[in-house]
């Protein structure tokens, strides 16, 4: 057994025996028992990741090389996002024991994704008794849920299935649990400036969607037999980035480049496949270092492309942004989420010029 797996799988039995202890030492106290360690343990789960193509030592320049390393890939998403939860509620402070079970509460799904992950990328067992932990789940739609689950469960199958849609936005996604695993009931709405809450629909997934850029998805018209009535559901069994072509057109007008934005253009199609590759949004990209910021635009972003436009705007907003210049927060806003009315909003209708 090499370091990293020595010390993962110590984490591991810490996290273990506090949950075993649960009827003696009660959920307000192993919540915050498991808190304190949780950021240990990914860390050294982001180590072990690293660890499969590169060389590194288990100290504080390993783990800074091994976070970032999340960035390359989407599946690592979840991973970023929760120890960026760590170091934000853990880290700063020793959260009350009532604070603590409502943040475990929250951090369930990343440990049911943790538990998953590794069994099925290393043969590894960790946090194997995390089901002793009681999530309140309504009874009342867990014969729902189980349908949905098992419904999913074949469309993963045959995952080619579905039609190709429209761009939608993720209103809102909530994770239900069926046997140790993670689904999504996803809220979305079509990607336009006249969509209302009224012509929104839930679709069902086994994978987290980003919801912070519009997306392309594939639907599939299923159903579901709940006491005698057959219910209909949409499941989803793929996705993608797809920003619209006006919202990055009308982002590139805040600096004063009118560009015109092809969806079937290389450098479109290049941002929009290394968005979805790797989980990241453009902020994190233009806030990364000039090594990174250069590797990814030349290799990840632009590739073969000969015409570069959007990229020339993107570059003016890195700029302003690591300059800390006026307004540099509601362009990360604006970059971060990308939404067209958000972004039209923030122009002075008189000569459409950007309200700074």
């Amino acid at each position: 057994m090499n370091n990293i797996d020595e010390k993962l799988l110590n984490v591991n039995r810490i996290l273990c025996d506090n949950i075993q202890a649960l009827d003696f030492l009660g959920r307000d106290l192993v919540s915050q028992n498991l808190l304190s360690n949780l950021r240990t343990f990914v860390e050294h789960i982001a180590l072990k990741i690293y660890s499969d193509r590169y060389e590194c030592n288990v100290d504080y320049d390993g783990i800074k090389l091994a976070l970032e390393n999340l960035k390359s890939d989407y599946k690592f998403l979840f991973l970023r996002k929760f120890h960026f939860f760590l170091q934000q509620t853990v880290s700063h402070y020793v959260p009350d024991y009532d604070g603590a079970e409502r943040l475990l509460l929250k951090y369930y799904k990343y440990l049911l994704q943790i538990k998953n992950f590794l069994k099925e990328r290393y043969d590894m067992e960790v946090l194997y008794n995390i089901d002793l932990f009681p999530i309140n789940t309504d009874k009342t739609l867990l014969e729902y849920y189980t349908k949905i689950a098992d419904r999913l469960a074949v469309t993963t199958m045959n995952a080619d299935h579905g039609k190709t849609t429209e761009r939608f936005y993720i209103q809102k996604s909530k994770p239900f649990f069926v046997n140790d695993k993670i689904y999504y009931e996803n809220t979305l709405s079509l990607a336009n400036d006249s969509a209302s809450k009224f012509n929104r629909f839930v679709a069902f997934s086994t994978f987290e969607i980003p919801s912070n850029y519009a997306i392309k998805v594939l639907l599939k018209d299923d159903e579901i037999t709940i006491g005698n009535r057959n219910m209909p559901v949409k499941l989803i069994t793929q996705w993608t980035i797809s920003i619209r072509p006006c919202e990055l057109k009308n982002f590139a007008k805040i600096f004063g480049n009118r560009i015109d934005v092809r969806s079937d253009s290389l450098e479109y199609n290049g941002i929009m496949n290394f968005l979805t590759r790797t989980g990241m949004s453009l902020v994190e990209v233009i806030e990364t270092s000039d090594d990174n910021y250069e590797r990814i635009k030349d290799k990840g972003m632009i590739g073969k492309a000969q015409s570069v436009k959007f990229i020339e705007s993107l570059e003016e907003c890195r700029s302003l942004v690591l300059g800390n210049s006026n307004g540099c927060n509601v362009l990360r806003y604006l970059l971060y989420r990308l939404n067209n009315k958000s972004i039209r909003l923030q122009y002075d209708t008189r000569d459409n010029s950007f309200l700074s």
